[in-house]
């Protein structure tokens, strides 16, 4: 088993993360070990629970209690999480006791957002059971709900007590969430390390067959890289921002969609990624053959890179797609949370391994090329660089 420790040092508190094999039953112990709480109230994502058999393992087991909820980002709304807080009061929840976010990626914000709030805060301990939550949402302190007006507008910074990864829980996990996924991995090797951003795009055969070694060794080594930046950088005054990596064009196109389903988070950023290149290389930051290589990777993995990718829009619910119109992308992007009336800043690539923030970028003329570029779906679908190119050989991270 992996130990990595987190140690934000603004508010100096400690936290591991756990990578490992801890299934069926240690993951319980190690909460239990850490916290030393007499009440625990587990919140679980109703698929998780489904799957691994959740409830029954607590229920026997003292001093914990249990909600179910359904997934999906159009279950972290207001509603839902005053619904939830509602639900932790009449179980008896008081500062002593532990919040166990145990599913995904909207489980853990939705029950951080609780934990951060209710009572003026309680303690959290993090259980992601999703390959985007293991590599992304339950590190760092990030927690919070969706408005009408964009993702993750309201929220709070909850550091949690320990966060607990066994790659097992993916074995049961849907293709596209785990597809989905892949793409905050990639994400990291393009932001700071490129050799590990190589050895992800060479390994599609490992993440098809889902090798537990591979993911344990893949999520801690991202984990790790989440981990030295966010102890740094807690409020995201600097370095952190760099892990926004794509998720500027990334949530525009998660809030037209509406939030039903129709798109997911991984699949929003993998576009983002391709079309901050994209800017990047119009604006001289990055080469061509940069652009190349970082679509070519994402398209080997099966991340989608434009709106020909992506999956068709839900039976009954309307192409959102028809939604992108230059006046609805600007409005979503000044309503996007990095906006500042002197610009947005967005995270470009100026090679592999080595992104940048960029400020003062204008709203119209990001909306502008992100309008244009989407219309322009076949040519992100880019040929093999000719320059240095991958080993076909696969290895693992």
């Amino acid at each position: 088993m992996n130990i990595l420790p987190v140690d934000i040092r603004r508010g100096d508190h400690h936290y591991d993360i756990l990578v490992g094999d801890l299934l069926p039953g240690r993951w319980l112990e190690e909460i239990e070990a850490r916290a030393k709480s007499d009440k625990y109230f587990a919140v679980i994502d109703a698929r998780a629970a489904a799957a691994h058999d959740i409830p029954a393992r607590l229920a026997g087991r003292r001093g914990w209690r249990i909600t179910v909820l359904p997934g999906g980002e159009d279950h972290k709304k207001i509603a839902d999480y005053a619904a939830l807080c509602e639900s932790l009061i009449a179980d008896g929840v008081d500062r002593r006791s532990v919040v166990a976010a145990i599913g995904g990626g909207v489980v853990g914000d939705l029950a951080g957002f609780a934990a951060a709030t209710i009572l003026r805060g309680v303690r959290l301990a993090q259980v992601p059971t999703t390959l985007l939550a293991q590599v992304d949402s339950s590190v760092g302190g990030k927690t919070g709900i969706n408005l009408a007006g964009g993702k993750n507008l309201l929220g709070a910074f909850q550091q949690p007590e320990v966060v607990i990864i066994d790659p097992g829980f993916l074995a049961t996990l849907p293709e596209r969430e785990f597809r989905a996924g892949m793409a905050e991995l990639v994400k990291h090797g393009i932001i700071a390390d490129q050799d590990f951003f190589d050895r992800l795009a060479a390994s599609a055969g490992f993440f098809a067959k889902r090798d537990p070694a591979f993911l344990a060794e893949a999520v801690a080594h991202s984990c790790r890289m989440k981990a030295d930046i966010v102890g740094g950088d807690e409020r995201e005054s600097g370095r952190r921002a760099l892990l926004n990596y794509g998720h500027t064009f990334g949530h525009v196109l998660e809030t037209l969609a509406g939030y039903d389903g129709s798109l997911i988070h991984g699949e929003a950023v993998g576009v983002g990624m391709a079309l901050a290149a994209k800017f990047a290389a119009d604006r001289g930051m990055i080469g061509r053959n940069g652009v190349q290589r970082i679509v070519l990777a994402l398209r080997r993995l099966g991340i989608p890179v434009c709106l020909d990718d992506l999956p068709q829009p839900l039976e009954g619910r309307g192409d959102w797609r028809k939604r992108l119109t230059a006046d609805a992308i600007l409005a979503a992007m000044l309503k996007d949370k990095k906006a500042a009336s002197a610009g947005l800043t967005l995270i470009l690539p100026a090679d592999i391994g080595d992104c940048r923030a960029r400020p003062g970028v204008p709203a119209a003329a990001a909306a502008a090329f992100m309008l244009e570029a989407l219309a322009e779906s076949g040519e992100m679908a880019v040929a093999p660089p000719t320059g240095r190119r991958y080993n076909n050989k696969e290895t693992g991270p």
